[in-house]
C-alpha cells in the first residue's frame, strides 16, 4: 500500500513505460498487464480476454483462446490504454528516453517539446498549449495523468504532496505482446468498449472501473487484492472469476456491508474536536467509517479521546447533498452541542474556496439540517495535508469487514468490524 505520511522535497522517479498511443477508445482499447518481480512480461487486450484463473501456484489468463501462465507470488496486474493493432511474441522494441517531472506548478521535461496536453485518464482535457517548451506550468490536483508532448504520452503520478515524476528507459525491453502503429486518435472514451473490471469472490460480484485501479494481485489463500491509484486497498476472500463489460454488472452480493460506498466514502481518517466558534480546532484523534447495508458504523482506536462504536442509520440520512463524490466519511466531535449530538457523522472533502483558498471543508447533519465548517489543509501537514488515510479492507468470509492502516507517525493499526446483526 503506498503512503504519503513523511513530507519531503525528494521526489523519487516512477518507472512507467512511455507510450506512444492514447486513452482507451475503439482504437485504443485497455489492456490488463502483467508484470513479474516488477517488470512488464505481457499485455492482455481487456476486448479479447475470458478468463483469470487463479492457483497457489499460478495466474493463469485465458487471452483469444489461448492460455498464458504466470506465478502467482510474484506477479501483479495494472490497467493501462495501450495502441491497437497485430500481436507479436517476445519482441525487442527500444523505449526512448524521455522524462516529465512536476514540481507542484511547473512540468519539466528532459527535452524540449513543441506541443503540451494534459489529459485525465478518462481523457478530459486539463491544459494544453503551443510553443517551445522544457517547463509548463499548469495547476494538478493528486492524482493520474495523460502527459503528450512532441508526440510522445506518458503516464504522470502526482501524490499528496503535489510531487510527481516519470522515467523511460532507454535500452531495448522484452515484452510479450506488440502492437503494431496506429494514428493517433482523441483522448476520450467511448461506448463499445470494455471500460469495467467484474470480479466473484466470496459471494460478492461487483464492477470496478478499470481507470481507478493500480494493480491487482492474488494472495496464496486465493484472495484478490485491489490497489487504487488514490492509495486505499480492497481485499476480497474466496476468489471464483473475473470478466470485462462495457457497463458495470448489477451487484450481486450476500455481504451484509456496502462494500461500494465503503471503498468510496469509508475508511480511516483523522478527525478534530471542534471547540467554541472562532477558536479554532484541535486534531485529536482517528476514526474508523465503514457503510452496511441499513447503517454506518464508525469506531475509534485505542487511546482515543472518543471511545465506543457509533451507528447511524442510512435511512436518517436524508440529505441528497450528503453523499458528495470524492469525499470521505468521519466523525465530527464538537463539545459545544449536548451530549447526544456530540458525534456526528460528517463528510469532508477539499474545495477551493470564491478567494481561491484551498481548504477542507466538512459537513454533517445537525436536527435534520446539513451544517459545515472548514479547516486549513496545514493542520494535516504531518499526514500531506489531509484527513484521508489510506486504508486496506478486507472482506472476510465470516461476513466481517477487517480494516488496517499506518498513521502519520508511522504506528499500524488493525480493526475487525465484526458482520452487523
Amino acid at each position: 500500500m503506498k503512503k504519503f505520511f513523511t513530507v519531503s522535497f525528494l521526489v523519487p522517479a516512477l518507472a512507467l513505460t512511455t507510450i506512444t498511443g492514447n486513452a482507451q477508445d475503439a482504437q485504443n482499447p485497455w489492456h490488463m498487464v502483467a508484470f513479474e518481480d516488477e517488470k512488464e512480461v505481457a499485455s492482455y487486450n481487456a476486448e479479447k480476454i475470458t478468463g483469470i484463473e487463479a492457483t497457489a501456484q499460478t495466474v493463469t489468463v485465458t487471452h483469444n483462446g489461448s492460455k498464458f501462465t504466470h506465478p502467482r507470488a510474484t506477479t501483479a496486474f495494472g490497467f493501462d490504454p495501450r495502441r491497437t493493432g497485430t500481436a507479436t511474441a517476445n519482441e525487442e522494441i527500444a523505449v526512448p528516453q524521455w522524462t516529465v517531472f512536476y514540481d507542484g506548478q511547473y512540468l519539466h521535461f528532459s527535452e524540449p517539446v513543441n506541443s503540451v496536453a494534459i489529459y485525465t485518464v478518462t481523457g478530459a482535457v486539463v491544459s494544453n498549449g503551443a510553443g517551445n517548451f522544457t517547463g509548463f506550468r499548469v495547476d494538478l490536483a493528486p492524482g493520474i495523468y495523460l502527459v503528450q508532448g512532441g508526440g510522445k504520452t506518458v503516464k504522470l503520478a502526482i501524490n499528496r504532496n503535489r510531487f510527481g515524476g516519470t522515467a523511460a528507459q532507454p535500452q531495448a525491453e522484452q515484452r510479450a505482446f506488440i502492437y503494431a502503429p496506429v494514428q493517433p486518435v482523441d483522448l476520450r472514451s467511448v461506448s463499445g468498449i470494455n471500460e469495467f473490471f467484474n470480479v466473484t469472490a466470496g459471494g460478492t460480484t461487483w464492477s470496478e472501473d478499470m481507470g481507478n485501479i493500480e494493480k491487482f494481485n492474488f494472495t496464496a489463500d486465493l484472495s484478490m487484492v485491489f490497489t487504487y491509484k488514490d492509495g486505499n486497498s480492497f481485499e476480497m476472500e474466496g476468489y471464483k472469476s473475473a470478466s470485462f463489460t462495457t457497463t458495470p454488472v448489477p451487484l450481486v452480493t450476500n455481504s451484509p456491508w456496502d462494500v461500494k460506498r465503503t471503498i468510496d466514502f469509508g475508511g480511516a481518517s483523522y478527525g478534530y474536536e471542534g471547540s467554541t466558534p472562532g477558536s479554532g480546532f484541535e486534531l485529536a484523534y482517528i476514526c474508523m467509517v465503514v457503510v452496511a447495508k441499513d447503517h454506518v458504523f464508525a469506531d475509534f482506536i485505542p487511546n482515543s479521546i472518543l471511545t465506543g462504536q457509533l451507528k447511524f442509520m442510512l435511512k436518517d440520512i436524508i440529505n441528497p447533498h450528503f453523499w458528495r463524490e470524492k469525499s470521505k466519511l468521519t466523525v465530527y466531535y464538537s463539545k459545544r452541542y449536548e451530549p447526544e449530538h456530540q458525534k456526528m457523522l460528517a463528510q469532508f472533502y477539499k474545495e477551493t474556496t470564491p478567494g481561491g483558498i484551498s481548504v477542507i471543508s466538512y459537513s454533517w447533519h445537525d436536527n435534520e439540517f446539513l451544517m459545515s465548517a472548514q479547516a486549513m489543509p496545514r493542520i494535516f501537514d504531518l499526514n500531506g495535508g489531509t484527513p484521508e488515510i489510506e486504508t486496506t479492507y478486507i472482506l472476510g468470509a465470516d461476513g466481517s469487514l477487517e480494516m488496517s492502516f499506518t498513521d502519520a507517525v508511522g504506528t499500524s493499526h488493525t480493526y475487525k468490524f465484526p458482520a452487523p446483526q
